[in-house]
């Protein structure tokens, strides 16, 4: 990897330590959280604050930047669904109660751009826009069961990756129009997915519900996925908005 690469990559790392749980962070835990030597991260730090993508605070630490703002509003009108898929996410929680949620890949990751929370004191809450694995969950193998040949290049990424697994249950989607999982990107939770296509037939998108595991009974699981596949056979049909001109 050239030099100019990997410092873009560390950049991105640094501004992805930044979330709503940790807005600002001072130096001492950038060099912590980041695993990379002080120097290098005051250098990066430095660079990324006199161009406004991170600001630092009255008290020296530092927070995201306002000029982000304008990517902000950009990726906001470039990922958005219209309206009715809004709708859709809402009638899944009012009929189920869990917490559903619109799911994309991007390259090697998931990507959430869509979410209504679950009506339940003790929910799932989905972070938009957060990167999630593509290895483990329910709506990472609805998305690879798009696509088996991307399993190839996570395999690349992790050579230790059970891929054998991972095509099964991308298969499995294929055969049976859903997935579950339990307890895999976070202990004590589970989800069930269905697939968004286009016209095609591709899978552009994963259409979920999440929640505690202790709600996942047998039926309920049954409820969802029946629930799911009539709201993903919706979407199906009549798109999810501008943002499906970008699946």
């Amino acid at each position: 990897m050239s030099q100019p690469i990997r410092t873009v990559g560390r950049m991105v790392d640094l501004l992805e330590l930044f979330d709503v749980g940790t807005p600002t962070l001072d130096i001492r835990e950038l060099v912590s959280m980041s695993g990379l030597p002080k120097s290098t991260v005051l250098r990066l730090a430095g660079d990324l604050v006199s161009r406004g993508v991170l600001s630092v605070d009255s008290h020296g630490r530092y927070t995201i930047g306002a000029a982000l703002l304008r990517w902000t509003r950009l990726a906001q009108r470039m990922w958005r669904v219209d309206e009715e898929t809004q709708e859709v996410l809402a009638h899944l929680v009012r009929d189920l109660g869990e917490t559903a949620t619109l799911y994309v890949r991007q390259d090697l990751d998931r990507t959430p751009i869509a979410s209504a929370d679950g009506r339940h004191a003790v929910r799932n809450v989905v972070e938009i826009g957060a990167r999630m694995p593509l290895t483990v969950g329910a709506p990472s193998m609805v998305l690879l069961s798009g696509d088996p040949h991307i399993i190839e290049r996570l395999q690349d990424r992790d050579p230790g990756l059970d891929t054998e697994s991972l095509r099964a249950r991308a298969q499995a989607v294929v055969e049976q129009g859903y997935a579950h999982s339990e307890g895999e990107r976070e202990v004590g939770a589970a989800s069930v997915a269905v697939p968004v296509r286009r016209g095609t037939g591709q899978v552009i998108a994963a259409l979920s519900v999440s929640g505690p595991l202790s709600r996942f009974t047998e039926e309920a699981r049954r409820r969802a996925q029946a629930r799911l596949i009539e709201a993903g056979d919706l979407l199906s049909g009549r798109g999810i908005g501008p943002v499906g001109g970008l699946l």
